[in-house]
């Protein structure tokens, strides 16, 4: 469950303009606990797009 929150609180605070929150949620992310690869891959795009609003 504590993972789920975490991929949602990921793309949330991304899209709200909050990456520094957006990446906090996504240091403690284990991607190889999500069940499928499209979830994987969702939250690496996510991850990858808070990176580059960071620069």
């Amino acid at each position: 469950m504590a993972e789920k929150r975490r991929t949602r609180g990921v793309g949330i605070h991304r899209e709200l303009g909050d990456v520094d929150r957006a990446l906090a949620y996504a240091v403690g992310l284990v991607p190889a606990v999500l069940p499928a690869a499209e979830r994987r891959t969702r939250e690496a795009t996510d991850i990858a797009r808070a990176l580059v609003v960071v620069g």
